[in-house]
């Protein structure tokens, strides 16, 4: 909704995607998928880390969210010219072609409950689009329904 100060700082991704990784190993472990890092060496972008932080965060709790048992999710990302661009992949339920255009659009709100019943609001992936264009990237989604989806978005790689 506007309402955040961009405060952009060049940073190493890599950092944030090991932290959230870590913080959400846990909820991974629990529902038996595999999380894991492409990351292995540093990937310096230009953003508002906080904004980052919490797309990523969000990225990767949706990717658990919608995965099954012996399902996987992974963080990646390589440097495009100019632009970092992020995955976040898994191998769950995937996302109907319909509606694939309402996820990221303020008055759909559209929801549905993870494979363990889990709840959401519906407003992750609007909060998520906002904060990448306000970091200067674009997002969206690849899906194929039973399959998986892939998030990606791009970043700034430098000022």
């Amino acid at each position: 909704m506007g309402r955040m100060e961009w405060q952009p700082t060049l940073f190493d991704l890599r950092d944030i995607v090991i932290k959230n990784v870590d913080l959400l190993v846990d909820t991974a472990v629990y529902k038996q998928v595999v999380l894991h890092s492409n990351l292995k060496k540093q990937c310096l972008v230009y953003g508002d880390e906080h904004m980052l932080d919490m797309v990523i965060r969000n990225l990767i709790n949706n990717a658990i969210k919608f995965s099954r048992p012996a399902g996987q999710v992974t963080v990646s990302a390589s440097r495009l010219d100019e632009v970092v661009l992020v995955s976040i992949a898994d191998t769950g339920v995937g996302i109907k072609p319909e509606d694939i255009a309402k996820l990221f659009k303020i008055g759909s709100q559209h929801t549905t409950a993870g494979t363990a019943k889990e709840k959401g609001t519906g407003l992750g992936l609007i909060m998520c689009k906002e904060m990448i264009e306000r970091n200067k990237g674009q997002i969206w989604l690849e899906s194929e329904l039973g399959k998986g989806t892939v998030v990606k978005f791009t970043v700034p790689a430098n000022n």
